[in-house]
């Protein structure tokens, strides 16, 4: 269960239902390795999984400008380079963030149809725990009372987080405190 404290929405849960992440861990994880200089996933294509980094460099690239004519970059591209990924240089627009161990890409997929914003590739070997999301919902449904009110509440806000706010959708994870607000505003309806 420790994959879960690295988690923004996960501390929050933990903390209101343990015996649906302990549930949780033994249906909806699976264990990825990847190999250096490899997309683990690309921008435009179907997310069925959360993705959280348990080991490894990985750098994920985006288009952060408001400009949607994001150029699509593949690990292929990038290969001839014998410098960091970081050092190449992109389009105006296009952001490059370092991700490494604890961090969660596409947890959006949990709560709505989700394409990856951005590419996603390894720096080094990496090894990461997918969430398979259908699983995970599955579950959920399968819950009484409280705890299933209380994921489609999260769902609804973590979604209007984006559209209210105006959040540049990508994968990376909200922040901690951003996903307190949207754990208690949930909370706070389903009381």
């Amino acid at each position: 269960m420790p994959v879960f404290l690295t988690s923004g929405f996960f501390k929050q849960l933990r903390e209101t239902d343990q015996t649906f992440l302990v549930r949780a861990c033994h249906g909806v994880f699976k264990e990825k390795s990847v190999p250096p200089r490899s997309d683990v996933f690309i921008e435009n294509t179907y997310s069925d999984h959360a993705t959280t980094i348990i080991a490894g460099d990985l750098l994920y690239i985006f288009n952060g400008s408001t400009n949607d004519n994001c150029q699509r970059l593949t690990a292929m591209d990038l290969r001839s380079t014998k410098h960091r990924l970081p050092s190449v240089v992109f389009e105006p627009g296009v952001q490059t963030v370092e991700v490494g161990p604890d961090d969660w890409l596409a947890e959006m997929s949990m709560w709505s149809v989700w394409s990856h914003c951005g590419l996603l590739v390894s720096e080094t070997a990496a090894d990461m725990i997918l969430l398979d999301c259908k699983a995970f919902c599955k579950l959920a449904c399968n819950q009484s009372g409280t705890i299933a009110n209380l994921l489609q509440r999260v769902a609804i806000f973590a979604v209007a987080h984006v559209e209210q706010y105006g959040v540049k959708p990508s994968d990376l994870s909200f922040d901690a405190r951003t996903w307190q607000q949207i754990y208690f505003r949930a909370r706070q309806v389903t009381d």
